[in-house]
């Protein structure tokens, strides 16, 4: 046998015996091949206990290597699972510390790497006794690495999630919930000598129905020791044609990129509704024979904006209809099992949407879902800011968010389903006077260059839209905005003055950006049984005035996407008031710490909005 091609690592349960699992990548990649499917044979690590530690007493108590009595847990998993109001919620989202153990065992001497998918907030791992990493930051992978003898070894994981406007200070606002603990899945895999990971596929389909295929991969030397020549070549198969990139320098722990192009007389193209996928299987002529290789899944797609701001998927019109997806499901918070990542799809499919719009990065399993679904990702990527914030504001921060945004690109670039990169949640006007406009259009020229299959976007306040061109806007391909009139804007007005208002701010926007896509990223309404049914806040309403929506933004061929906000309903910081819809509209019942603008009740079940969004959406013209 092989000895890279298969790696047998031993899960060991402490207080029941040993559990051998010999296993394969789920999608989620290793550390520098995120996302990459099987670039090394990881498997899941299971077999996990937890002890809760709210006072901040194991490091110093040495929990590290010599922790107290700890119970089994699944992992992913949230540490704290119920979402309460009052008291109890202020005390759960203000977060806590938890210490989480499993054991590895690794068959032979070697380098072993723990990849821990994402950890909120703050996280620190030991293995073997010995600190490994850090990590600082939710849905973003990170490795540890470690060199280890044969045999069992303990992996420790302390996690912080203690103060969340701490955690907005320092660029990591959660949004909405102060979710902790190890959230997505946990891997291991032996380390290869040099491992590769796909960070962009860009497809060109030409008038005569040829494509050409832009693959770029990325390549480190990760192995114990330096690999064996002095340039190294990638070569592969993109389904049955040959690929081969030109070759690049690799020293010792370093990295290198290299793209490649293939020409395909005949594409099987990826688009919702027929989301074929390929096989592409790469390797590195310097990882030796028989080291394990980049194979994944891959689908080819062209999506652009034409000169009249329309979007073409593949040659053909398009637009997006959508949903908003926030990483919330109960009972389990954003630890999403694959038993909450299907219920999801079942709900966007009821839906009828093509398209979701996530305001966190998404797990590499949900993004391969999607794409085999045929589902659309508009997604945002770098740090989170709140309607008119900008965290960047120095040098220092908007380097660290320069990075953070590429990370998150080069993780998620190569998935068919991701459609666009939003910079921002909802811009106001220019952006903040303190270099938020600059910033803007020097990541958006960069992103371009990296990853032209991608769009790249704005989310614009809908009250603050821009009223001229600047530089904020000048390298975009799409310009987002929301939209909530009706609810939290002109409730009480005859719906022709809401609808003339809505129409009146599209125009605005078409004036101003009259080659770039013009998507509205984010309109709906709150309904749950506390208000009237047919009151501003209640089911009828609500889906009315989608329905109403969704037919005004179909007769405007100029509107090259609808999102609705949002597939479900979700947690939301025991503080928060309703926002502007609390100050606009006093009078509505909002129940406890949620966000009822899902079409989905927080349990599940459907609401009445949901019929009438399929509806809207099955009328809805695709071409523009």
């Amino acid at each position: 046998m092989p000895r890279l091609a298969v790696l047998l690592i031993a899960l060991v349960a402490l207080a029941a015996g040993a559990m051998l699992v010999l296993g394969r990548d789920d999608g989620d990649g290793p550390g520098g091949t995120a996302g990459t499917g099987r670039a090394t044979p990881a498997v899941a690590l299971g077999g996990w206990e937890h002890v809760a530690d709210p006072r901040d007493v194991g490091l110093r108590a040495g929990w590290a290597t010599d922790p107290p009595a700890m119970r089994p847990v699944a992992v992913p998993g949230a540490a704290e699972r119920r979402v309460v109001g009052g008291r109890a919620g202020f005390r759960s989202f203000a977060g806590s510390v938890g210490w989480w153990r499993t054991t590895l065992t690794v068959p032979r001497a070697g380098r072993v790497a723990v990849r821990f998918g994402s950890v909120g907030y703050r996280a620190t791992v030991w293995i073997a006794g010995r600190e490994a990493c850090e990590h600082v930051g939710a849905y973003e992978p990170f490795d540890c690495v470690a060199d280890l003898p044969a045999g069992r070894h303990p992996v420790m994981l302390r996690a912080d999630w203690e103060n969340p406007e701490g955690q907005a200070r320092a660029g990591h606002d959660r949004a909405w919930w102060n979710w902790g603990g190890p959230n997505w899945e946990v891997t291991a895999r032996e380390v290869a000598p040099v491992e590769l990971q796909l960070v962009a596929l860009t497809t060109r389909v030409r008038r005569d129905g040829s494509a050409r295929a832009t693959l770029t991969v990325r390549l480190r030397a990760r192995g114990a020791g330096p690999p064996t020549g002095p340039r190294t070549t990638v070569r592969g198969t993109l389904g049955d044609t040959p690929v081969t990139f030109p070759a690049v320098a690799l020293a010792a722990g370093g990295t290198a990129r290299t793209s490649a192009r293939v020409d395909l007389p005949t594409p099987a193209l990826w688009a919702p509704g027929r989301p074929r996928l390929q096989t592409l299987r790469l390797r590195a002529d310097t990882a030796g024979a028989d080291a394990p290789g980049l194979e994944r899944r891959v689908g080819l797609r062209d999506l652009r904006v034409t000169r009249d701001g329309r979007l073409r998927l593949n040659g053909r019109p398009f637009r997006m209809l959508g949903v908003g997806l926030p990483p919330d499901a109960r009972g389990h918070g954003d630890a999403l099992t694959p038993r909450d990542r299907r219920e999801i799809l079942r709900e966007i499919r009821a839906t009828g949407a093509n398209t979701v719009r996530s305001q966190h990065p998404l797990s590499d399993a949900m993004l391969t879902m999607l794409d085999e679904a045929g589902i659309l990702v508009w997604q945002l990527v770098g740090p989170f800011d709140k309607a008119g914030r900008f965290w960047a504001q120095t040098p220092q921060r908007a380097r660290r968010a320069r990075a953070r945004i590429l990370r998150d690109v080069d993780r998620m670039a190569a998935h068919s389903s991701i459609a666009a990169w939003s910079l921002t949640n909802e811009l106001a006007g220019q952006g903040h006077p303190d270099g938020q406009a600059g910033f803007l259009e020097r990541m958006a020229g960069i992103l371009q260059r990296r990853t032209p299959g991608v769009l790249v976007a704005t989310d614009v306040w809908g009250t603050h839209l821009p009223r001229e061109r600047g530089p904020a806007y000048a390298r975009l391909d799409a310009v987002g905005f929301t939209e909530y009139v009706g609810i939290a804007e002109l409730p009480q007005e005859p719906v022709a003055v809401q609808d003339a208002e809505v129409v009146r701010r599209v125009e605005q926007l078409r004036r101003l950006f009259p080659s770039k896509a013009i998507v509205v990223t984010e309109f709906g309404a709150n309904g749950n049984a506390q208000n009237p049914t047919a009151q501003p806040g209640g089911f009828a309403y609500q889906a009315a005035l989608l329905r109403r929506r969704i037919a005004l933004y179909a007769a405007r061929p100029d509107v090259a996407g609808m999102l609705v906000w949002t597939l479900r309903d979700y947690a939301v910081s025991p503080g928060f008031a309703g926002g502007s819809l609390g100050r606009r509209q006093p009078q509505l019942r909002l129940s406890g710490p949620l966000s009822e603008k899902g079409l989905f009740r927080f349990d599940g079940t459907a609401k009445e909005a949901v019929g009438a969004v399929r509806q809207a959406f099955a009328r809805v013209p695709r071409g523009g």
